[in-house]
């Protein structure tokens, strides 16, 4: 094992020879020694099943393509022309490394159907179709387990528009637990920053001494890469966001070795890609370390690389969960709305409007069911 010069580790693990007879190897990679050693042991418990270490290197749509193609001689040239359509329902597994996929990919896929108020017909043929791929891919040994199979068709979704803040204890393992998406994550929930605004933030914008963060830059993307844009001198997302003490003591702890804030592991500004699998990464540090495995598992995971998988018990997130729980912050310390429009850089303030009156009428609704409890408590002491 040695250390690269990005401060990250690497090991080879030999992985047996070629046709000619030459030795192969494959290099792992991490942020630590201990990652380092769990994914070689990974890839050496997957060399012992007769895992094709080649053939898991594969996409989604390469083992997708191969099953269609297989199917055609069975079945009708309908269910033929019906397969394909509900296949191209799965286009953002396309590009995915089969080794690589998580339940989470496929659970997003088919909640954003239900939002767009596909039958549940079709979402259970999509969903249906995404298990048999991967079985193929089993049967030519490039993975040895399915996690598309216990994944749960969506009964009721909320709206799309609606997104749910943190709950006090996920706020806590975001403070606690460290990884390379912390302060992005930190930031998002505390300074309400949108992704795209997050990943330009330079280090020069935050002023650890006047408490504040200027957003003056966003990305757009286009296909995999990001392109810088300024907002313009009228625009309302252009902002100074006033942080609080808690995100100012995080930040002052944090590595300034960087120009980015939030960079990836080669110290470079966050793609598409890099972005999805940092925060992949995250999920499944926070599940491994918080996640309440009594109902599926008989003992505790030792290792989030453990043969056969994690399973995924804690409910995901995503980075509009974090700036929706900044405005529910300011929301719960009495922030008046326009404050928390700026602050937030809504551009019309019936944006913000909407997100508090949603926001007082649930806090109001839980408050009145307090009021009840007690009522009833008095009654039933009365009696």
């Amino acid at each position: 094992m040695k250390k690269r010069a990005d401060g990250r580790y690497q090991q080879s693990v030999y992985i047996g020879t070629d046709n000619n007879g030459k030795q192969k190897y494959r290099v792992v990679y991490g942020n630590t020694k201990k990652e380092v050693e769990e994914k070689s042991n990974s890839l050496k418990i997957k060399l012992g099943k007769g895992i094709d270490l080649d053939a898991c290197r594969e996409t989604f749509d390469y083992w997708g393509k191969k099953w269609i193609k297989y199917k055609q001689a069975d079945v009708s040239e309908q269910w033929y022309k019906n397969t394909q359509s509900y296949y191209k329902h799965l286009e953002p597994l396309y590009n995915l490394p089969i080794a690589k996929l998580s339940s989470s990919d496929l659970r997003d896929i088919l909640i954003d159907m239900a939002q767009e108020d596909y039958s549940k017909r079709t979402i259970k043929a999509v969903y249906e179709i995404s298990v048999s791929v991967l079985d193929l891919a089993i049967e030519n040994r490039a993975t040895d387990y399915n996690v598309f199979r216990n994944v749960k068709l969506p009964a009721k979704v909320k709206p799309a528009e609606e997104r749910r803040a943190l709950t006090d204890e996920e706020q806590e393992w975001i403070r606690t637990t460290p990884h390379r998406a912390q302060t992005a994550a930190m930031i998002m929930m505390y300074a309400g920053l949108r992704k795209s605004e997050l990943i330009p933030l330079q280090w020069n914008d935050i002023d650890l001494s006047g408490k504040t963060i200027k957003v003056a830059r966003f990305v757009e993307f286009s296909g995999n890469q990001a392109k810088v844009k300024n907002y313009g001198k009228s625009e309302s997302a252009k902002r100074i966001v006033y942080i609080p003490d808690v995100l100012v003591d995080y930040l002052k702890g944090a590595e300034h070795d960087g120009f980015l804030v939030c960079r990836t592991a080669n110290d470079k500004m966050h793609s598409n890609t890099s972005w999805r699998r940092m925060w992949e990464s995250y999920m499944s540090v926070l599940n491994y370390e918080h996640g309440n495995f009594d109902n599926t598992l008989s003992d505790k995971p030792t290792s989030r690389f453990q043969p056969g998988g994690v399973p995924f018990v804690i409910e995901p997130f995503t980075a509009h969960c974090l700036r929706h729980t900044f405005i529910t912050l300011m929301y719960l310390a009495g922030v008046d709305i326009m404050t928390a429009k700026e602050q937030a850089g809504h551009k019309d303030i019936s944006t913000t409007l909407k997100i508090y009156t949603h926001l007082d009428k649930t806090y109001k609704a839980k408050n009145i069911d307090k009021f009840n409890e007690h009522l009833n408590a008095k009654l039933r002491q009365a009696t």
